[in-house]
């Protein structure tokens, strides 16, 4: 009995090594950033970053600037290695954001190509109600209200994004590009800004989760090994 035990703990620690994913999460706590972002701006300085009450304000006061340009208001950090995938909460101020695109982004998004280079996932638009945006896929259907949550997942060439209202609902797919990026990175930021309103990106929580990702948080497979390990000893 205790070989066959030693057999099963082995066997879980293998398993729990081989399939775990890690998450690195920042709340936005306090009122500084961690460590890891850098942030690029406009010529000028035009956008100020504030970390306040457990959410990022990007703010950026009018400057007009288009999609085609390399130089844009980008939060980044590096990305890991392998697939992975990034996701948040995000809302803006004011909520009507029909100027500009703003939210997330895997790749290399400082060069004006038009998104050639990255995944760009966001919401805004030039229409009467809030948008998504998959730059390079098209406009899909967003959620009826600020805040929601965005996603893009990395699975090889494949890029993927996803939205959905609240935190417990399903991820809804909206969209897949393919695209040849190496060592990308990832952020939160304004694919462009043409109307002459302050506008302010807030981001709640923002995720990174991946087998290569550092850090201490991991991602569960530890439930079913608990159900698991509950079985064998009630055999």
């Amino acid at each position: 009995m205790r070989k066959i035990f030693c057999f099963v703990l082995a066997f879980l620690a293998f398993l729990a090594s081989s399939t775990m994913a890690a998450i690195w999460v920042d709340e936005f706590d306090g009122d500084e950033l961690e460590s890891g972002w850098t942030f690029q701006d406009r010529p000028g300085d035009p956008t100020t970053l504030e970390v306040a009450d457990g959410q990022l304000w990007m703010t950026h006061v009018p400057d007009a600037f288009g999609h085609l340009l390399a130089e844009r208001p980008v939060l980044f950090r590096d990305g890991p290695e392998g697939d992975f995938s990034i996701y948040g909460l995000f809302s803006s101020d004011p909520e009507d954001t029909y100027g500009a695109w703003i939210g997330i982004f895997i790749g290399d998004p400082f060069v004006a190509d038009g998104g050639a280079t990255y995944a760009f996932l966001g919401f805004g638009g030039e229409s009467g109600a809030i948008q998504l945006i998959l730059l390079g896929s098209g406009k899909p259907q967003a959620p009826s209200a600020v805040p929601f949550w965005l996603k893009l997942e990395k699975l090889g060439n494949k890029y993927t994004a996803y939205t959905r209202e609240s935190e417990g609902d399903d991820w809804q797919n909206v969209g897949t590009l393919t695209l040849d990026i190496e060592d990308p990175v990832v952020g939160i930021g304004m694919l462009n800004h043409w109307d002459g309103i302050t506008l302010t990106l807030i981001t709640d929580t923002f995720y990174m989760e991946g087998e290569a990702v550092k850090s201490s948080i991991a991602v569960a497979s530890m439930g079913k090994l608990a159900t698991t390990w509950g079985e064998l000893r009630n055999r």
